[in-house]
């Protein structure tokens, strides 16, 4: 390609050269001054314009050179296709003074340089010099490059294309652009077709992947205008699609293969049938189902497509597969039912029953003799297969099974129910131990006793009988209860309960029909009222439930009322009270000793004491002795009716809510009212007057006896008080 491009380039400048220059533009950038160049500087001349004649590069150099050192060299390398280069190299004698350079720059080399820098051209320069600076050379800063300039002239011919990227066979039109009146045009494209052209607008097609520059050369009044453009053009390469099939490409009709084309990045597919699109086929997997020849055309992301070879797919048509036969496919044992196939060019047979291959059956009829479902498997000259519809046959010899609706062996009151197959026209006779049972001739029989049954199953082609059945009946256990005492007694007394039966019994007793936990022995000893039986079960699992008998504990209450305080002083006293209720007797005692003639439902306690009753059911003997009530006598008379002069009375006395004190102080002295419980504990003492006074009291109080108490002077005055 680079040759060729300097083959474009020199036959472009042989054109120009017949002909009078006529430069258009001029190019000229001077780079600052540099020192101390003593490495490879970076130099840019930036905004530099295409199509370039020779370019000029000029400046003053110096390099350090005292006597008996090496003269020093100055060194361009340009950036061309992604490397620096060299382009030229300049060594002079300098003695330390400035030396002017001048190189000329081939067009081919600056308009390379110009592609390859995008607009701008870039350089290193640097100076080799064998004095560095501060080793006593002439000059402390050099080496220098001063006044670095490029300038060249360059053409005004300009032109565009309809495409610069394109696919092997496409073409592109180009447009002469170049301004003002052009005279002549002549094209150069390099690798295209034609490759030279002096129309305005040429169409230009590449066969060949690559990139191709385009050179155009005009003229006009002014002279000679040319552009080459590097690159200008790219032809991509096309995808190169193969395809694989992922399994046998040839194959019977319901079947189908695979097709896998090649995968990469940005290619997009189209599947075809001889030749045409198959729509919506666009992935990189076809499944082909028919005959025909499949290719896949894939596009990359260049918008260039190919197409693989053709991969050949044959289906293959599966043969016709019918089955025939007479009218009456239910037989009797001995006959047969002839089934038949169709026929057809090349066709083989196989026959199978209820899906399994009957051996050696390979013609074309097949004669039925026992029940099934029965079909032929037909293939053709291409071993393509296709089964036929199924005919079922009937042998009709009856059949007789027996199932039973749950457990052959039951407890005696239960039944085993027993069924027989069903169908239609089929009659029933059951037999137990071999005998008929009378009656039995519908498909069920419910067996109550233990033997060996089964049935008889006929139809018009005859008679079966089934296996037999063995039915066990388990006998009940014989149980019963009978207590061992009374079954009425008082609370706190109990009755045993006895189970007789059968040998080998297990126990469960009950009360009013639930369990009684952890009672599972022959007796039971029953302590509270209630409905008792027990569940007997024998070594088969069966059981009986007992007779019942009834259990009554007898209760009797007492309880004692006391109908007002029970601790008072010497002289009163509290009534008791006992419940009452049908057939009751009564006895009262103190401290545990029975009260003599204190047989009522009322007692006075007068004294102190633990009293009790005790109370019995006459109707059912039963006795209940109460909770005690302890009455206490905490003073005497003659020690609260002391007194003189003082009067002191309440009333009412005894009180509930309140009670009025009259009370009559003589003399001068005031007295003091004070209210003392029996104990001796002061909860309350007021201050009166003389003369004689009133007041009420009590309400404050709690139900109980308290003594009152009047003092003044010497004198003292009490009074019991009693609170209901």
């Amino acid at each position: 390609m680079k040759y060729n491009l300097l083959k474009l380039m020199l036959i472009v400048a042989l054109f120009i050269g017949n002909i009078a220059s006529a430069q258009t533009g001029t190019y000229t950038q001077t780079k600052p001054n540099m020192s101390s160049v003593y490495s490879s500087t970076a130099v840019t001349f930036t905004g530099t314009p295409t199509s370039a004649t020779n370019g000029t590069l000029s400046c003053n150099w110096l390099g350090c050179q005292d006597v008996g050192m090496g003269s020093p060299t100055l060194h361009f390398s340009i950036y061309i296709n992604g490397t620096y280069t060299t382009l030229t190299s300049n060594t002079q004698s300098s003695m330390c003074s400035l030396v002017p350079y001048t190189y000329t720059i081939p067009l081919a080399t600056l308009n390379a340089a110009i592609q390859s820098g995008g607009g701008s051209i870039l350089m290193y320069v640097y100076v080799q010099d064998y004095c560095p600076s501060g080793m006593g050379c002439s000059f402390s800063n050099d080496p220098l490059v001063n006044n670095l300039t490029l300038s060249y002239g360059y053409s005004q011919a300009t032109f565009s294309a309809t495409s610069t990227s394109l696919c092997p066979g496409q073409s592109t039109t180009f447009t002469n652009t170049t301004p003002g009146t052009t005279l002549t045009t002549k094209w150069y494209f390099n690798g295209g077709s034609p490759s030279t052209s002096t129309s305005s607008n040429p169409t230009v097609s590449y066969a060949t992947p690559g990139t191709y520059p385009v050179a155009l050369v005009t003229t006009s009044a002014a002279g000679t205008d040319s552009t080459i453009t590097n690159s200008f053009i790219t032809v991509n390469a096309p995808p190169t699609p193969t395809v694989t099939a992922q399994g046998a490409t040839t194959f019977c009709t319901g079947s189908n293969v695979v097709l896998k084309a090649n995968t990469g990045s940005g290619l997009t597919y189209q599947w075809q049938k001889n030749n045409n699109n198959i729509s919506a086929a666009t992935a990189a997997n076809y499944t082909a189902t028919g005959t025909g020849n499949y290719r896949v055309v894939e596009t990359n992301s260049y918008g260039c497509s190919a197409a693989s070879a053709a991969v050949t797919v044959t289906s293959n048509p599966k043969p016709t597969a019918i089955l025939t036969s007479g009218l009456n496919t239910t037989v009797c044992p001995g006959d047969s039912v002839v089934l038949t196939a169709n026929a057809g060019s090349g066709y083989t047979y196989t026959w199978k029953k209820n899906y399994v291959l009957i051996a050696g059956a390979t013609s074309a009829t097949y004669s039925a003799k026992t029940t099934g479902n029965y079909f032929a498997v037909v293939a053709n000259a291409f071993g393509c297969t296709k089964s036929s519809n199924i005919i079922p046959v009937t042998v009709n010899t009856p059949k007789a099974t027996v199932t039973a609706q749950g457990a052959l062996t039951v407890c005696n009151g239960n039944g085993v129910t027993l069924k027989a197959n069903t169908g239609a026209g089929l009659t029933y006779q059951w037999k137990v131990n071999n005998v008929d049972i009378n009656g039995a001739t519908d498909s069920m029989y419910t067996a109550y006793t233990s033997g060996s049954y089964k049935v008889k199953v006929t139809n018009s082609c005859g008679s079966t009988s089934s296996a037999a059945k063995v039915v066990t009946i388990n006998p009940l256990p014989a149980v019963s209860v009978s207590a061992n005492g009374t079954t009425s007694f008082c609370t706190g007394g109990s009755v045993t309960l006895t189970a007789v039966g059968d040998t080998g019994l297990t126990y469960q007793w009950r009360k009013n029909n639930v369990n009684i936990s952890g009672a599972t022995t022959a007796s039971y000893n029953a302590s509270t009222t209630g409905s008792y039986n027990v569940i007997a079960t024998n070594s088969f699992g069966c059981t009986s439930s007992s007779n019942a008998i009834s259990v009554t504990a007898n209760t009797t209450t007492a309880n004692v009322t006391a109908n007002g305080p029970t601790s008072f002083c010497n002289g009163d006293s509290v009534k008791l009270s006992a419940n009452t209720g049908a057939s009751l007797s009564y006895q009262w005692t103190k401290n545990n000793i029975n009260i003599a003639g204190a047989t009522v439902a009322d007692y006075m306690a007068k004294t102190a004491g633990a009293y009790r009753v005790n109370i019995t059911n006459t109707a059912t003997g039963c006795p209940k002795t109460s909770a005690a009530v302890q009455v206490v006598v905490n003073c005497r008379l003659s020690d609260i009716e002391n007194g003189n002069g003082l009067m002191l009375t309440a009333t009412p006395n005894p009180f509930t809510g309140a009670t009025e004190i009259d009370l009559t102080i003589p003399g001068e002295d005031a007295a003091t009212l004070e209210i003392y419980t029996v104990e001796g504990k002061l909860i309350s003492q007021q201050l009166v007057e003389v003369d004689t006074h009133t007041l009420m009291i009590g309400k404050e109080l709690l139900p109980g006896t308290y003594i009152v108490s009047l003092k003044s002077g010497n004198e003292t005055k009490n009074l019991r008080l009693i609170k209901y």
